[in-house]
């Protein structure tokens, strides 16, 4: 138990450095979605992040190539993001939109090229400045540059069709690093997308659901593991699986661990918002390897797991054995281990657990009761002719061979 929490520990010290890249790959993906047109557009890099003093002026540059057959023609803007609700979805605004400052940053973006046009194969540099102002709130503020083919909009708040870099600047001064396990429980789903809670599951996966709160004024990544013990105390084995990736963080395969995973694609947790990570036990665990090399874990449900187990421990049936099937009622505790890295690299923990059943049919071995009957009336009838039958048939043979004797010797 504590090597775990040792592990993902360590793992959130070291991947503090590289959590908000998968962030702004993510984001970056949904800022593609609903354009074709920007397929042929590339754009890095994905995202900026960096550190300014109040009063302080700092530039970047973002690289635009058309790798398409036609000019293009984007128009340039910069607006706020935020989380709309508790799943990390995030939400753009406009500078003009914006009713709070609190964590704001378009308004500090300077980006002097309104549009740019693009020939075919064509490379171009965009250089935009962040100014921020004396009186800035400390803390973390975010941002996005964005670039479409048609011209900003007046609306609100709009859904995104754009693409884009992410930007995320510090503002030197006191940071409030502040964040709780708001909740953690079990379900799974039963209809539509909704998620219900029972104490009892009879279908898979189970969906565990851990809710963050962040109330500081910086970004968080909270990530651990939830592992499983059965009613005997044992931990379950290969319940979860881990993405192995090369240095380069390039897709090498998967890997059966013995807990399951949160947050493993380091979702952040903005500051003022709650975040709801979902994790699932599909069951367990084994290995298939693929025509390219990679490995993939796939699972079994717990009724096929533990058939599985018994074929291996009993690969014939004895003459007196039978298979059954039964009905079973499994307790299980999962225990969560929860932690994200605050400041000067000081790890803060989080423990919970919570207490269900699962359901499920198991087949398992028994007497094969009109044999081992059968047996044991014909031993009976066995024991009965040699311990019986064959002494009585002895004794009648006697005394037939006296009487027999006896009138041999009358008639001499």
């Amino acid at each position: 138990m504590s090597t775990i929490r040792e592990n993902f520990i360590y793992f959130l010290v070291t991947v503090r450095f590289f959590r908000i890249v998968c962030m702004g790959f993510a984001l970056a993906w949904s800022l593609f979605l609903g354009s074709s047109a920007y397929a042929a557009v590339e754009i890095s890099p994905l995202k900026f992040e960096f550190s300014v003093d109040p009063g302080q002026s700092t530039s970047r540059l973002i690289r635009l190539r058309n790798t398409g057959e036609e000019a293009v023609t984007l128009y340039s803007s910069s607006e706020d993001f935020f989380a709309t609700d508790d799943s990390g979805t995030p939400t753009f605004v406009p500078p003009e939109a914006q009713t709070s400052e609190t964590y704001s940053l378009a308004r500090w973006i300077d980006i002097p090229v309104e549009n740019i046009t693009l020939a075919p194969g064509e490379e171009r540099e965009i250089r935009f400045s962040i100014s921020v102002p004396e009186n800035a709130e400390p803390g973390w503020h975010y941002g996005a540059v964005l670039f479409s083919s048609d011209r900003p909009s007046d609306a609100q708040v709009v859904a995104i069709s754009r693409f884009g870099v992410l930007v995320l600047v510090e503002v030197s001064g006191d940071l409030l690093i502040s964040g709780e396990l708001s909740d953690f429980r079990a379900g799974n789903r039963r209809e539509g997308r909704d998620i219900v809670y029972p104490d009892t599951f009879q279908t898979f996966p189970v969906i565990f659901e851990t809710v963050f709160s962040n109330d500081g004024n910086t970004h968080l990544t909270p990530r651990g593991n939830i592992e499983l013990i059965d009613e005997s105390g044992e931990r379950l084995e290969n319940i979860g699986k881990e993405i192995i990736t090369s240095p380069a963080g390039a897709f090498i395969g998967e890997r059966m661990v013995d807990y399951i995973p949160v947050n493993d694609t380091n979702g952040d947790v903005l500051p003022g918002t709650d975040r709801r990570f979902l994790s699932e036990w599909r069951g367990f665990g084994y290995n298939v390897r693929n025509e390219d090399g990679t490995t993939e874990v796939l699972f079994r449900s717990p009724e096929e797991h533990f058939a599985e187990q018994a074929r291996e421990n009993q690969q014939f049936l004895q003459f007196w054995e039978t298979a059954k099937t039964r009905t079973v009622e499994r307790p299980i505790t999962a225990n969560l281990y929860l932690s994200y890295v605050g400041k000067d690299a000081q790890v803060k923990e989080f423990l919970d657990s919570r207490e269900f059943t699962i359901v499920y049919d198991e087949r398992y071995l028994d007497y094969n009761y009109p044999v081992i009957a059968g047996i044991i009336i014909l031993l009976i009838g066995i024991a009965g002719y040699i311990f019986i039958y064959v002494p009585r048939s002895r004794e009648r043979l006697r005394r037939e061979l006296m009487e027999s004797l006896q009138q041999e010797n009358r008639k001499s």
